[in-house]
């Protein structure tokens, strides 16, 4: 909320990585965490939850995918920086956003 309040400017012409490096999982640990969240969600509590099924890179994106191990945000301080530091840990950022998305699909029905 201080980036959008950018108040005095402070915020101005910045580039801002809104991760938090404390989160820093694999997409499995991701999977397992979402797939536990919604087992408990009173949307689906009493129902079966789907395995988690894995996959390679190759198999999923095809020949010649690459990528990296981690994505872990940094924060380096910079003049005029409007003191934000990340806060919310993965958990909580997975239900809310499932949360939110299975709100928007029950809006849509």
């Amino acid at each position: 909320m201080k980036i959008l309040a950018n108040r005095n400017g402070c915020a101005n012409g910045g580039i801002f990585n809104i991760g938090n490096p404390a989160n820093d999982h694999s997409v499995r640990e991701l999977a397992e965490m979402l797939r536990a969240l919604f087992a408990k969600h009173p949307r689906n509590r009493g129902k079966k939850t789907p395995p988690i099924v894995e996959v390679n890179s190759k198999q999923f994106y095809g020949e010649g995918y690459q990528d990296i191990q981690t994505r872990t945000p940094s924060h380096p301080p910079r003049e005029g920086d409007p003191r934000w530091e990340p806060k919310v840990p993965m958990k909580t950022a997975l239900k809310k956003t499932l949360d939110a998305f299975l709100a928007e699909a029950d809006a849509s029905r």
